[in-house]
């Protein structure tokens, strides 16, 4: 094992090479208690765990979410050769999401919304649905915060189909509701302009 040997040797040669390399490895998962259940391997956790470093979920740690959104923001600009960034209520919305995935999941939704976008401002309207989902452990405590989570699943909705289809008969039928009905939440959302 090159963990131990620090050599390794490619297939269809004689003899090792010396290899110098450090392993980063990052686990959710309870390692000393799998090891003790037998469902880890012991020697691998021990070359593994040389030095341990523990960092808190993203979801508690909401005063890094902005410097590392306006980080990702650069990177994949720079990356995609355009200049866009997010409004600052978006990053209000991404406060309260759960990110299950750790910044792993803020960088993958950053660049979802950067690369998908046809404006060099995302706006809160262009959020995905799913981020107004409120974090596991924020039970909707008032019929008002109950009312804003499905008012952001609403506003999504409304977007999707205007943005999938051709014409506002078409978004109105898409969401089963008349034409003046796709007016009201078109005025109402502020989706003027995606029309």
């Amino acid at each position: 094992m090159f963990c131990r040997s620090a050599e390794i040797t490619p297939v269809g040669a004689s003899r090792p090479i010396p290899v110098d390399v450090r392993i980063v490895a990052a686990t959710h998962r309870d390692l000393p208690k799998m090891v003790a259940e037998g469902k880890f391997r012991e020697d691998l956790y021990y070359r593994l765990s040389a030095v341990i470093l523990e960092t808190t979920p993203l979801r508690d740690r909401p005063e890094d979410l902005e410097p590392l959104v306006v980080h990702f923001t650069r990177e994949i600009c720079k990356e995609n050769g355009f200049n866009r960034t997010l409004h600052r209520r978006c990053l209000e919305v991404m406060r309260d999401y759960h990110w299950k995935g750790n910044v792993r999941e803020l960088r993958s939704v950053v660049e979802r919304h950067l690369i998908a976008s046809d404006s060099d401002l995302i706006r809160v309207e262009d959020l995905d649905a799913r981020l107004y989902q409120k974090k596991e452990t924020d039970e909707p405590k008032t019929l008002k915060e109950i009312d804003n989570y499905l008012e952001g699943i609403k506003k999504q909705m409304v977007l999707d189909a205007v943005k999938s289809t051709r014409t506002k008969a078409e978004a109105a039928r898409k969401l089963d509701i008349p034409p003046n009905g796709l007016h009201y939440f078109v005025v109402k959302y502020g989706l003027e302009t995606k029309l």
